[in-house]
């Protein structure tokens, strides 16, 4: 087996007072349909039964809430990139892989993309920001 490339990308608005307000509402809101995608992609939809779904549901919201508290921040981390395109701005994260994640960062923001409700806003929220038309 040899190395592979992986690479993640993410929307990366300004996250204002009220912008922040949302996302808190929104994590608060989140039920395991909104978490399912991000469950399946990190294989482990195995590791929980129909009763633990409650419990998955705070465990992924406390990620989510960290991960947002420090979301401001994240183009400052050595492991992510900050990106302009065509006016929008989008937070990359990757490396090499031999069979594992390339780093933390490429984890926090993997996270952000497969839970919907929260992608969305962000992704609105930087078509907002948008400095291009």
């Amino acid at each position: 087996m040899g190395a592979d490339f992986l690479l993640t990308f993410i929307p990366y608005p300004e996250l204002t007072e009220d912008r922040r307000a949302t996302i808190e509402a929104t994590i608060d809101a989140l039920a395991f349909e909104d978490i399912k995608e991000y469950i399946n992609y990190t294989g482990m939809a195995d590791e929980w039964d129909d009763d633990d779904q409650e419990s998955v549901v705070n465990e992924i919201r406390q990620c989510v809430r960290k991960i947002v508290a420090e979301y401001s921040e994240m183009y400052r981390w050595r492991g992510t990139s900050l990106a302009s395109i065509r006016g929008c701005r989008y937070l990359f994260a990757g490396g090499m892989s031999w069979g594992d994640s390339p780093s933390e960062e490429y984890d926090d923001i993997s996270m952000l993309v497969c839970i919907d409700p929260i992608y969305q806003h962000l992704k609105a929220w930087a078509l907002e920001d948008c400095t291009e038309a």
